[in-house]
């Protein structure tokens, strides 16, 4: 993990003590950090079991089409993280129209319809790049969003980087999705340890980059790569975070979806009406402080 952050998804109901004693050991902490994130649907998706029994998703392989036709579709309610209802702590968190109307919504169904999905890696690659929160505040975004797309059935190569590196990012049809491929991509022309490449990517990132800190990297690559690197690190995602514990949720809900919806669905609104949060909240991290502990 690139950051040198420990992400951690805990039940809802316990979620609390386990984030403060999270906190405590944060604070100690010389190098990194640990963020604790309360779920609902951790707890949605067990009380959906105690009333219909376990449910073995280990034996509907992730590409099934039980799960991608809904995408397919554009049908993503009640399906943890595609799913963002308005009135989420996280919604009312960022600064966009978009979250603040509930468009969103509709805005990643229409993406999701617009496009040819071919497996399930191919939906976390969209769910990475699909961000509107960032539509207002980065131009890029919209040119970042509308290529992928066109990524997956034409292919996508950049000129300015080596062949290795291009080999690499095939997995994501060819363009840069992720902090850990800016990472990557700086460690393989600079040989910086991994440490120093983030730390670099992370000023890259936040726009803080010098003019010597440019200079460094001059060393090792031609302008146009150095261009390349500030254009496309501001909007990349964290890739430790998509493979994290997020893929089981969003297929679990997905699956429940389709299996059991009379029953997710009753218990999504009981949930709702016992502990006033949404559903669809996942707590945020910001400057230390969870949503979910406000």
């Amino acid at each position: 993990m690139t950051d040198f952050d420990l992400h951690i998804d805990v039940e809802f109901k316990n979620g609390k003590k386990f984030i403060d004693y999270c906190r405590k050991l944060t604070s100690n902490l010389k190098l990194g950090r640990i963020e604790a994130f309360k779920l609902p649907i951790i707890d949605i998706i067990e009380n959906v079991h105690e009333r219909v029994g376990n449910v073995d998703y280990d034996s509907i392989n992730d590409n099934d089409s039980l799960i991608l036709d809904q995408f397919r579709q554009g049908d993503i309610d009640k399906i943890f993280s595609f799913c963002i209802p308005k009135n989420t702590l996280v919604a009312k968190h960022f600064d966009s129209l978009y979250y603040r109307d509930g468009s969103v919504n509709k805005m990643m169904s229409d993406y999701l319809k617009s496009q040819v999905i071919f497996n399930f890696q191919d939906l976390l690659n969209i769910e990475a790049i699909f961000r509107p929160d960032n539509l207002d505040t980065k131009p890029f975004m919209r040119e970042f969003i509308d290529r992928y797309p066109i990524a997956k059935i034409n292919g996508f190569y950049y000129d300015c980087l080596s062949a290795s590196i291009n080999e690499y990012l095939k997995p994501n049809f060819g363009v840069i999705i992720y902090q850990e491929d800016i990472v990557h991509i700086i460690h393989e022309y600079t040989s910086w340890d991994f440490e120093k490449c983030n730390l670099f990517r992370k000023a890259l990132s936040f726009e803080k980059i010098m003019e010597e800190q440019k200079d460094d990297l001059r060393q090792f690559v031609n302008e146009e790569v150095v261009e390349l690197l500030i254009k496309e690190s501001p909007v990349t995602f964290c890739k430790a975070h998509s493979l994290g514990a997020w893929p089981k949720l969003i297929k679990k809900s997905a699956i429940l979806k389709v299996l059991h919806k009379e029953i997710y669905y009753e218990e999504i609104e009981k949930w709702e009406k016992e502990n006033g949060y949404s559903w669809g909240d996942f707590g945020f991290i910001q400057s230390g402080v969870s949503l979910l502990q406000q």
